[in-house]
């Protein structure tokens, strides 16, 4: 059997057959069962009708996010594991295996499993192309329309669909996230488009957060606005501040992570918490002309909180970058 890796970007593409081609988003990381049968937990393929269409201007382009998920649902679960299709916990790993999976219900999380364990027959593995990845999700290969596709777990109103999203002209079954449907518990809307699994949140009080951006490394990692949010913390290095937004965020190893807002519309103050109710990690006001940049040294698996803030009475569009 070959294994191999495709890519998904993080730019919408809207032509004919939808596709999602971002630079160097997701990937196929262990094709399973590619020359087994396809399998849905409905049984027999019942629909061949046509391709989903996203609403949306042509050129669209997204940013990573979790647009939609309810961080309620998902906080219990740990760094190290979080919860299959299934339910039940498994522990961090990949294989490369062409075993069939034993999953039951379709877009396993091959993320914090091996794929082998909770891909089902037909379904390969497609993570994001970071070093290491930082999501992942089963996806049924080859699929001839919506029909065909698994039904999502339960939770959430993201809905199956069947396109193209690794850019490699083979349709894949995948859970879609478009307009704000919120994905089933313990799954990110990845670039607001895809369920995805992703790591789960570390230890501490994450109940504030507005988004969760798993972990999510590069430019415009979150993109959005602070005018007319609520003014829920103040920042240690300049004092009061207006409207704010809150982002939690988790390293998959440990490190220095530098998070930035170059390329937001106005003077931002940013900074990092430990948690909801936990002290200021690091803070800055103005570090490339009017925009921030900090800091902050992490241990592998530990969420923290990012608030994008603005100085005086300043609010507007920010963009989130972390490296």
């Amino acid at each position: 059997m070959t294994y191999s890796h495709r890519t998904l970007c993080r730019t919408h593409r809207w032509a004919h057959r939808v596709a999602l081609l971002a630079g160097g988003a997701l990937v196929l990381c262990a094709c399973l069962g590619d020359d087994l049968p396809m399998q849905a937990d409905t049984g027999e393929s019942t629909s061949t009708g046509p391709e989903p269409t996203v609403s949306g201007p042509p050129g669209t382009t997204v940013a990573v996010s979790s647009s939609g998920v309810d961080l309620d649902t998902t906080s219990t679960l740990t760094a190290s594991t979080t919860l299959t299709s299934e339910g039940t916990a498994g522990s961090s790993g990949s294989s490369d295996s062409g075993e069939t999976g034993t999953g039951e219900q379709g877009y396993g999380d091959c993320f914090n499993n091996p794929a082998k364990d909770v891909c089902l027959a037909g379904e390969t593995c497609i993570d994001d192309a970071g070093m290491p990845p930082g999501v992942g999700v089963c996806a049924l290969q080859d699929c001839g329309g919506e029909g065909e596709c698994p039904s999502p777990p339960p939770g959430g109103r993201a809905f199956p669909a069947c396109m193209d999203v690794t850019g490699d002209s083979v349709d894949e079954c995948v859970l879609q996230c478009t307009g704000g449907a919120d994905c089933p518990p313990g799954m990110l809307c990845f670039s607001e488009f895809v369920c995805v699994w992703a790591p789960g949140l570390g230890t501490g009080d994450f109940s504030c957060a507005d988004e969760n951006l798993g972990a999510a490394l590069g430019d415009a990692v979150a993109m959005g606005t602070t005018a007319g949010q609520g003014d829920d913390f103040e920042a240690g290095c300049v004092g009061q501040t207006p409207a704010d937004v809150q982002l939690v965020w988790t390293a998959l190893v440990g490190g220095t992570y530098t998070f930035d807002t170059v390329g937001s519309s106005y003077d931002t103050v940013l900074y990092v918490l430990e948690d909801c109710v936990g002290p200021e990690l690091a803070c800055n006001d103005d570090t490339v002309m009017y925009n921030s940049e900090v800091a902050v040294e992490l241990l592998a698996g530990q969420s923290v909180l990012i608030v994008v803030d603005g100085y005086n009475n300043s609010t507007g569009s920010y963009t989130l970058n972390i490296h």
